[in-house]
């Protein structure tokens, strides 16, 4: 499977008239379940970029090519900063999974170059830093859309 090529870009009255049927409506008082949006900077994604042509510059990568980049819906259970607590109940903050994204280079065959699905029994709490090219922990919109909180 090829996937250089796999994705589309449109206009904007197509994107308008997606987000139109697939946004939460405000009056809705769950922002967690409102979240449909996700803020990364450009600094991350360039760097995130940067690091995806230097793998694929390095000779002994070259069977193994990154092509392509995955991303996967996910609750983030580490992130629960203050800002980030959510209304769920009418008034009182709780703390909640946020939803989020994780970044993931694939391969030119379609697989992900580092396997976060083979074991989706880890803690998270568990889980050592490294430096692994996987880009999450963007700001939601709801609440960080347009220029800030909402």
């Amino acid at each position: 499977m090829e996937v250089k090529n796999y994705g589309k870009f449109i206009g904007r009255a197509e994107a308008e008239a997606m987000l139109e049927k697939n946004v939460p409506k405000k009056e809705q008082k769950d922002q967690y379940s409102r979240v449909y949006g996700h803020l990364f900077g450009l600094d991350n994604v360039r760097e995130f970029m940067n690091k995806i042509e230097a793998y694929n510059r390095d000779p002994s990568n070259k069977a193994n090519e990154i092509a392509g980049v995955r991303v996967y819906r996910v609750k983030n259970l580490k992130r629960q900063e203050e800002k980030y607590y959510l209304d769920k109940s009418g008034g009182d903050k709780e703390k909640v999974p946020l939803k989020d994204i994780l970044m993931v280079p694939v391969t030119k065959d379609g697989k992900d170059l580092y396997h976060v699905c083979d074991n989706p029994k880890v803690d998270p709490s568990d889980v050592a830093p490294t430096n692994d090219n996987i880009l999450t922990e963007p700001l939601p919109c709801p609440n960080f859309c347009n220029g800030g909180p909402q």
